[in-house]
């Protein structure tokens, strides 16, 4: 059984060895793995930022199309009002020189 110990034993010094290999690089797996995480943090909020940012264009937009709308519905009311104002003063107009035709 004398093989087995030295295989044995070099199976341990291995281990050894490896364990001390992932003791090693542990930090810097451990370090890349915050660096990703953070990554990762910095990424969601710059797209919550930018869905963020397009809501708010979307709002905008809204209200700026709603206020053209009005803008247009009030220039076709006082465009009514001035063919409406044109009326009455061709109407009154009319009735002036009928009544300096009915006067001569």
């Amino acid at each position: 059984m004398p093989g087995i110990s030295a295989v044995l034993i070099l199976g341990i010094i291995a281990l050894l060895f490896v364990g001390m290999y992932l003791y090693a690089i542990s930090s810097n797996l451990i370090e890349d793995a915050k660096g990703m995480r953070a990554l990762k943090r910095k990424r969601e909020k710059e797209e919550k930022l930018r869905q963020e940012r397009i809501r708010k264009d979307e709002i905008r937009a809204e209200k700026r199309r709603a206020i053209e709308r009005r803008e247009r519905e009030i220039k076709r009311e006082f465009k009514w009002l001035e063919e409406f104002n044109d009326k009455i003063n061709k109407k009154a107009n009319a009735m002036d020189l009928h009544k300096d035709l009915i006067d001569d």
